[in-house]
């Protein structure tokens, strides 16, 4: 049987554990809500509002993007290589800046589903577009 018994230990008053097996452990939550745990999977974020726009100015800040997106979604790098048809080296290279073909960009926002769309630029500066990331 497994039983949870608290004893006094000598040395200030704090309370030692020793269980016996049998029994289900307790159940300790500190603070509400338990954690939802994923093994050896981290645990996906929920997914942003459809209508979310995004301003990118600088490859830096579309490639930071695409990396929140792609793990918004579970996607590993390799997993979205596989769905854009290139290697895992070419997500890292666009996800990090690096130079890459526009198209494979293009199909990379596609598997994604994430568009690109092009419009008169708005006054504010890279600088304070990059304050956002």
């Amino acid at each position: 049987m497994y039983q949870t018994r608290q004893d006094p230990c000598p040395s200030g008053g704090r309370l030692a554990h020793s269980s016996y097996l049998g029994e289900k452990p307790p159940n300790l939550k500190i603070g509400g809500k338990a954690p939802n745990m994923h093994l050896g999977v981290k645990a996906p974020r929920p997914l942003e509002s459809v209508n979310m726009e995004t301003i990118a100015r600088t490859p830096l800040q579309l490639g930071n993007y695409i990396r929140q997106r792609r793990r918004e979604l579970g996607l590993t790098q390799e997993k979205l290589a596989a769905k854009v048809g290139v290697r895992q080296r070419t997500v890292s290279d666009i996800e990090t800046s690096a130079a890459a073909r526009f198209d494979t960009v293009l199909r990379t926002l596609a598997a994604l589903d994430l568009e690109l769309v092009i419009r008169p630029r708005t006054k504010g500066s890279a600088r304070d577009i990059e304050r956002l990331f």
